[in-house]
C-alpha cells in the first residue's frame, strides 16, 4: 500500500519524501489485536531473512529469486495491511491508489 501511494508523489519511482509521500500516507486506525498480528508477521520476516545471511538484501528481494518462504511471509503481511483498507482483496494498484487518495482527501478535509 505504501509503495502504491508513493508512486504518484515520487514520480513513478520509489523515492521517499517526508512531505510528499511519508506524511501523506493515510493509515486507518489499527486495533491492538491487528497491531500484534502485524508485529508477529514483521518478526517472522526478519527471522526468515536471518536464514539467508549469505545473501544481500538486493539478492533476497530480487523478484526472480526471492525465497518462497520470504515471499509468502510478505504476502501474508500485505494481506493483513490491505484488510485495514477494505474487506475485499485489491486486484490492482489502481484500486489501491483510489482508496488511498480517497482516504487522504477525507483526512485533508478535516484539517
Amino acid at each position: 500500500m505504501e509503495i502504491t501511494s508513493g508512486k504518484p508523489a515520487g514520480g513513478g519511482g520509489y523515492a521517499y519524501s517526508v512531505k510528499l509521500t511519508y506524511n501523506t500516507f493515510p493509515l486507518p486506525e489499527i486495533k491492538s489485536n491487528i497491531k500484534e498480528l502485524i508485529t508477529i508477521k514483521a518478526l517472522e520476516i526478519l527471522s526468515i531473512r536471518e536464514k539467508y545471511t549469505t545473501k544481500t538484501l538486493a539478492e533476497l528481494y530480487h523478484q526472480d529469486y526471492m525465497p518462497d518462504d520470504l515471499l509468502k511471509a510478505h504476502q501474508d503481511l500485505d494481506n493483513i495491511i490491505e484488510s485495514l483498507y477494505q474487506k475485499e482483496r485489491f486486484l490492482t494498484d489502481e484500486q489501491r491508489l483510489r482508496v488511498l487518495l480517497s482516504m487522504y482527501k477525507e483526512l485533508v478535509g478535516k484539517i
